[in-house]
């Protein structure tokens, strides 16, 4: 009998010791798969791509595809790629949001850093190539006002 409960749980620590190691394998190929949809350098986005992949954004957003929220390039599309936008998203991010894709709510994600969140986003813009970077650093297609 104590040898039959030593083995299972042997067993469960063996069996969790496997999926923890395997997440970070998944996360990995993830991060790759992020990477080599996006339009600009790796390095510009590379920290954005990570983050994502470790949080839980797949839950609801794919790359291309709607799943509960609306996927990733239809964002990056949507927005100008300013950092006004940029902070404004993040904050998104951060508190959630409810009415801007219809319906549903985007849940709050409140132990995202501010500076993470602006890194996700940028990931994000880095998916539409329509848009470009300018002189200054910020995202997107910066005109000027009319008079």
């Amino acid at each position: 009998m104590k040898l039959s409960m030593l083995l299972s749980a042997a067993l469960v620590v063996a069996t969790v010791s496997c999926r923890q190691s395997g997440n970070s394998t998944g996360t990995a190929t993830a991060t790759d798969n992020l990477i080599n949809n996006a339009q600009t350098a790796t390095n510009e986005v590379l920290a954005g791509a990570q983050l994502i992949t470790k949080s839980d954004c797949f839950t609801c957003h794919a790359v291309d595809s709607v799943v509960t929220g609306p996927a990733f390039k239809t964002i990056a599309q949507k927005y100008q790629h300013i950092e006004g936008n940029v902070n404004k998203l993040s904050n998104s991010i951060i508190d959630g949001s409810k009415g801007i894709w219809g319906p549903v709510e985007m849940t709050p994600h409140p132990y995202v850093s501010t500076a993470d969140a602006q890194e996700m986003v940028r990931y994000i813009f880095s998916l539409d190539s329509t848009h470009t970077t300018d002189t200054t650093g910020t995202y997107g297609n910066l005109k000027s006002k009319p008079r």
